[in-house]
């Protein structure tokens, strides 16, 4: 939890006289945004009851290597998953080990798919990963040979901070508001093109969809309110699973929900899914609030927290220090009910890696109290 978040979460609950419980789990991954209020809260004295019982994993040895990474043990979860938690697969060359994964997914039946959670760490990797587990897909027929080519929007991940910043915008990408304002001549659930930024003035130049050009100033107004997005290029084919990457009250789509292609109208790009929950939906890819997907094929281990599923694919490089950690490490192996594989390039480089990359967050609360203790000593 973001310390923003903590704010308006508490100042909202005080207002509405609410009692508010937390959840979580601190060996987690922490918030993309600054600050890390729920562990803070625990360590300043906050009374936290724990629960201590894996209940998930059905796979007595899946639950051990979950204990052991959350110890920190990265040697002994191994262990456990070579025993029958699961398996590890390593290779060298980046493109054939993504060919494994591809070709051990593709393999699986339609079931054992849908109970299958394909995870890596970065936004990079899990496009490639898309990549290869669709081409395999389409080789063995899961994919039809209708198809549609569109325009999506994939979410640029500005901070707040950033949000308010014109440096932080790039020409061609897209801004939406989720409130408008007629001062600023903007408004809501509209699309506007960056054209260009004036850094020193602080200003971005928006066209709206009608070729209006706004000047916005977005430390004056909307940095708060603003998404930014980078159009991308998608195909999806009937047979393509499809996940929605914003929340939509209207049409019932949640963030992160998943849907399967089962048709396909190139002519007008429209996609029509067959959601979770039973119900059919068509996209029009040329309207602004349908671009709101992605391939569901692959997730980033970030946002498969708080899923369950019956087995996992993970893709954990030893190389990479920014986003392969303990955390990350534990928060793949703990999805998995009954098993988890583990891909990478070593083994041994990978074991030594999570030993010394804890993936624990420093907030800038812990910095000033630790230069004040340091300077009382």
């Amino acid at each position: 939890m973001a310390a923003s978040e903590a704010d308006q979460l508490f100042t909202r609950a005080r207002d509405e006289g609410a009692r508010l419980v937390l959840v979580g789990d601190v060996k987690q991954l922490g918030s993309v945004g600054a600050g890390r209020a729920f562990a803070q809260l625990q360590e300043a004295g906050m009374t936290t009851p724990v629960l201590d019982q894996i209940v998930r994993q059905t796979n007595d040895l899946t639950r051990e290597a979950v204990e052991a990474m959350l110890a920190g043990e990265a040697a002994r979860a191994f262990d456990a998953i070579d025993k029958g938690g699961g398996r590890i697969v390593q290779h060298a060359e980046d493109d054939i080990r993504r060919a494994l994964i591809a070709r051990d997914f593709a393999a699986l039946s339609r079931e054992e798919r849908a109970g299958t959670l394909v995870l890596d760490p970065t936004r990079e990797g899990r496009q490639r990963l898309t990549d290869a587990i669709r081409f395999a897909l389409l080789n063995d027929g899961t994919l039809g040979q209708d198809a549609v080519v569109a325009t999506v929007l994939e979410p640029c991940g500005l901070s707040k901070a950033e949000a308010g910043s014109a440096a932080s915008y790039v020409p061609g990408s897209v801004v939406t508001f989720r409130q408008g304002n007629r001062d600023a001549r903007l408004s809501r659930g509209r699309a506007y093109r960056v054209e260009s930024i004036d850094a020193e003035a602080g200003t971005v130049s928006l066209v709206s969809p009608q070729g209006k050009t706004v000047a916005w100033s977005p430390a004056r107004w909307g940095g708060d309110q603003a998404e930014a997005y980078t159009e991308v290029a998608a195909e999806f084919r009937t047979g393509d699973r499809l996940q929605f990457t914003r929340n939509n009250r209207a049409a019932v789509r949640n963030n992160g929900d998943t849907a399967e292609v089962v048709a396909i109208d190139a002519e007008h790009a429209r996609v029509t899914v067959a959601k979770q929950d039973g119900t059919s939906q068509t996209l029009d890819m040329n309207r602004l609030a349908d671009r709101h997907v992605r391939h569901g094929w692959v997730r980033t281990i970030h946002s498969s927290q708080g899923a369950t599923c019956d087995h996992v694919m993970a893709h954990l490089e030893s190389f990479r220090a920014n986003t392969v950690d303990a955390a990350s490490a534990y928060v793949a192996i703990s999805r998995a009910r009954e098993g988890a594989a583990i891909y990478t390039d070593s083994r041994a480089k990978l074991t030594e890696a999570l030993g010394l990359r804890d993936g624990a967050q420093v907030g800038a609360i812990d910095e000033t109290m630790g230069r004040e203790h340091h300077m009382a000593l």
